[in-house]
Order: structure tokens, then sequence, then C-alpha cells
């Protein structure tokens, strides 16, 4: 009988086993997955903000020489 036994536990081991390594593989590539898109979104929100900071400077640089115009009239 405890052979019987002894067999079951070893087989549930290596089941076990097989299964916690293949959710650490899958945990691994969705880890490395999500970083990649981040790390573009990430790349993409920079140029649109680069884009929005030049033109308020670009804007404000253009109300300024207006008022100085003004002024100076």
């Amino acid at each position: 009988m405890k052979r019987i036994i002894q067999s079951r536990t070893t087989e549930h081991l290596i089941d076990l086993y097989t299964k916690i390594g293949d959710v650490k593989k899958e945990v691994s590539i969705i880890k490395n997955n999500h970083l990649k898109h981040i790390s573009c979104s990430i790349y993409k929100i920079e140029k649109n903000l680069n884009r929005l900071i030049w033109g308020l400077i670009t804007g404000m640089g253009a109300l300024i020489l207006t008022l100085i115009t003004l002024v100076f009239k």
C-alpha cells in the first residue's frame, strides 16, 4: 500500500513542478511583453509632450513680442 501512495505522491510532485515551471515561463513572457509595450507608449507620450511644450513656448513668445510692440508703439 505504501508503494502505491509513494508513486502517486511522486507523480503529483512532478506534475506540480511542471505546472510551476510553466507558470514561471508565462509570467516572464507577459512581463517582458508588457515592458516592451510600455516603453513604446512612453516614447509616444514623450513625443506628444515635446510638441505641446514647443507649441506653448512659441505661442508665449509670439504673445510677448506682440505686447512689446504694443507698448513701444
